[in-house]
């Protein structure tokens, strides 16, 4: 091991008892809770904590999880209180502490990054950006088992790879095991393309995640799910590349059951007026 790879402090690692229970969430940048939602639904986490500053999101994501203290919070002020000692806010909110965080995930604002955005250099897309840092003093605060961090595709390639490096290399400074791939989210049963890349972390002693396996054959035409940084070429540890066991979800199997919405309705509310006609429609 060199001097580099041993800097980092085990000490500074909570002491987590090795049990079975569900990770305790703490979701930053939460939104209405779409990334936290998969965790609930794979029954490895439950949210006790989020922090969505935007009041609509942060009211919706309540209304989905009404056992989790949802901070409508500067997420930088938080934080500060929380590195300070403060133990409840401004609203009598309990903060949580250092040892209580089991699982960190969240999506930093991505406007910067992009490919849609074309003002990327303007003042605010820099301030937008710079809350990657803060989600990366979250870790270092509390020192979560697992650290998830999720954004658009082009932030692996933003700057030449300079933000996804700078990530890369804190987590490891800090004391984790990092990997990242690029997914989409066509193959996993969603009728649109959509890439993501994903930035996963483990503390020292947890096994860290592999990236799960497709589950819906989607066209390769869509985008490449690997990245070159500097000379190297990075892929995903995913075996289906080119197969799946489910045929791709289209359109028609999402929307076909809704009624048709003629010229001049006026009714907020409609009938479906029919069965689910596909599995996706029957999940949801």
């Amino acid at each position: 091991m060199s001097e580099n790879e041993a800097d980092h402090d085990d000490a500074q690692f909570p002491s987590y008892p090795s049990v079975t229970q569900k990770l305790r969430c703490l979701d930053i940048f939460s939104g209405c809770g779409g990334l936290s939602h998969g965790l609930h639904e794979s029954g490895v986490a439950e949210s006790k904590w989020a922090v969505e500053i935007f009041r609509p999101a942060a009211e919706a994501y309540k209304l989905n999880n009404p056992e989790c203290t949802v901070f409508g919070d500067d997420c930088n002020l938080l934080l500060r209180r929380a590195i300070e000692g403060t133990t409840h806010n401004e609203k009598g909110q309990r903060i949580p502490a250092q040892g209580e965080v089991d699982l960190m995930c969240g999506g930093p604002p991505c406007q910067g990054f992009s490919q849609m955005n074309r003002f990327t250099n303007r003042e605010y897309s820099q301030f937008k950006n710079s809350l990657v840092a803060t989600y990366l003093s979250y870790c270092d605060f509390y020192r979560p088992r697992f650290f998830i961090l999720e954004n658009v595709r082009n932030f692996a390639s933003f700057k030449k790879g300079m933000v996804l490096k700078l990530c890369l290399a804190t987590l490891i400074k800090l004391g984790y095991q990092a990997t990242f791939a690029i997914l989409q989210a066509g193959q996993f049963g969603v009728a649109q393309t959509r890439r993501r890349v994903i930035i996963l972390a483990a503390a020292p002693g947890e096994s860290l995640p592999l990236f799960p396996e497709p589950r819906h054959v989607f066209p390769a035409t869509t985008g490449s799910l690997s990245v070159q940084i500097d000379e190297v070429r990075y892929t995903s540890n995913v075996r289906w590349t080119e197969s799946a066991p489910f045929r791709t979800c289209t359109v028609r199997d999402t929307m076909s059951d809704l009624p048709r919405i003629r010229n001049g309705a006026d009714k907020s509310e409609i009938s479906y007026k029919g069965e689910a006609r596909s599995n996706f429609q029957k999940k949801i």
